[in-house]
């Protein structure tokens, strides 16, 4: 006789992401050697190995189910351990985009926090629905975005306002060997001006500042550059696929204008290699598309 067992399902609260990869039904109906989505695939299978070696991202947990990943983490009962259970999980975040990203596969989703269930076969829960409509409503563009109402639910005796909590996530003196720059979009520049971004949602993983936010010396370094060119062709070849999605991409041209001007230089273009030479050529071609 065949003995079933009853599957127990319990709520923790967790943060929690829903992620998900931009044309992937048109990617599956044109790659019919499954060329670039084995390439997907090991991409994120990759990534995510590495993030299991961080030990500060090891209690990540995931799951990739088609064009989908989700990820998972408790939150902690103490405020300077859950900001950076926060930071960690933001950054584990942004290192997928940003390696996707470089294979040409753009992603939009949403974090939430609340009553999980996530299990290596399993993942149900309120907070889950959260993110799942948050990515698919509000989300929009190539971003990912956090439910601002992590800040009254956590954070209220540390921050008010979404500008409190990105300001404490991106604690300059918080740097990691595997991310530099922003950690969540700041809408304010260095100087504390607007950086040209129009804000429709206070928070945002800042994905792209680790290859395009100068440091403090106006610096862009030659790997990040070659980075970029790639990520603004990658761009560039989706941007006029139909009318459909210009909007969408075109987002992300405005979002890298306003990273590479984070301290208002100004880049020329000279025809050179030169550093300042490439980013000029990048903004030029942001700006005409």
């Amino acid at each position: 006789m065949n003995q079933t067992s009853n599957v127990n399902i319990t709520y923790a609260e967790q943060y929690i992401a829903f992620l998900d990869v931009l044309g992937f039904k048109e990617l599956v109906k044109k790659d019919t050697h499954c060329e670039k989505i084995s390439e997907y695939f090991t991409v994120i299978r990759n990534v995510i190995n590495q993030l299991n070696r961080i030990r500060l991202k090891q209690e990540i947990k995931s799951i990739v189910i088609s064009d989908s990943i989700i990820l998972a983490v408790h939150s902690r009962a103490v405020d300077d351990d859950e900001i950076k259970t926060l930071r960690q999980f933001c950054i584990a975040i942004g290192l997928i985009q940003q390696q996707l990203v470089l294979k040409n596969l753009w992603l939009r989703g949403a974090v939430s926090l609340g009553a999980v269930h996530f299990s290596q076969n399993n993942v149900v829960g309120p907070a889950y629905i959260k993110a799942y409509e948050l990515e698919s409503k509000h989300a929009i563009y190539p971003r990912v975005i956090i439910d601002p109402e992590v800040i009254g639910k956590l954070f209220a005796d540390q921050v008010a306002t979404a500008d409190e909590l990105i300001r404490v996530i991106n604690m300059e003196h918080e740097r990691y060997g595997n991310w530099s720059g922003n950690i969540l979009y700041n809408k304010l520049n260095f100087n504390r001006q607007p950086r040209g971004l129009e804000m429709d949602l206070p928070l945002f993983v800042d994905y792209l500042s680790p290859i395009f936010q100068p440091q403090q010396n106006n610096a862009i370094s030659d790997e990040a550059i070659s980075q970029g060119e790639t990520i603004i062709d990658n761009l560039l070849s989706c941007i006029y696929m139909n009318v459909e999605v210009y909007k969408k991409y075109r987002w992300v041209a405005d979002y890298i204008l306003a990273t590479i001007n984070e301290y208002g230089v100004s880049y020329g273009d000279d025809g050179s290699q030169d550093i300042n030479s490439r980013i000029g050529r990048i903004q030029k071609k942001l700006k005409m598309t």
